[in-house]
């Protein structure tokens, strides 16, 4: 526990990096969400017109 402690202790470059990822994958995340939602509405919306 120690090594990792020193290895991430003075690193900005280790924490923007994992700060970009964790962005990356929320955004991900949210797209995914967003996408079969509106798939789901849109199926919904193609049944009650028929």
């Amino acid at each position: 526990m120690q090594g990792l402690m020193s290895l991430t202790a003075n690193r900005p470059d280790f924490w923007m990096s994992l700060v970009v990822i964790l962005i990356m994958l929320g955004m991900g995340v949210y797209f995914l969400i967003f996408m079969f939602r509106n798939i789901r509405a849109d199926a919904e919306k193609a049944d009650q017109e028929r």
